[in-house]
């Protein structure tokens, strides 16, 4: 997955999730569990990231 951002590779990212402190990549591994929370805000001030907020939702409400 290729992000509209710069051409990045989310996955290569991703991959470097042990290197990198990010409040996504915590909430994503641990749910619930995870200090941080999405409210439904990501990243609002950039505009590619309305690519990931129906995505986010989705995953948002799957913990409930």
């Amino acid at each position: 997955m290729t992000s509209p951002a710069r051409n990045i590779d989310i996955r290569k990212l991703y991959e470097a999730k042990d290197r990198i402190e990010c409040d996504l990549y915590d909430w994503l591994e641990n749910k619930a569990e995870s200090k941080y929370r999405y409210n439904g805000d990501y990243m609002n001030q950039y505009s590619w990231s309305e690519y990931y907020l129906a995505e986010l939702d989705e995953i948002s409400y799957s913990f409930e």
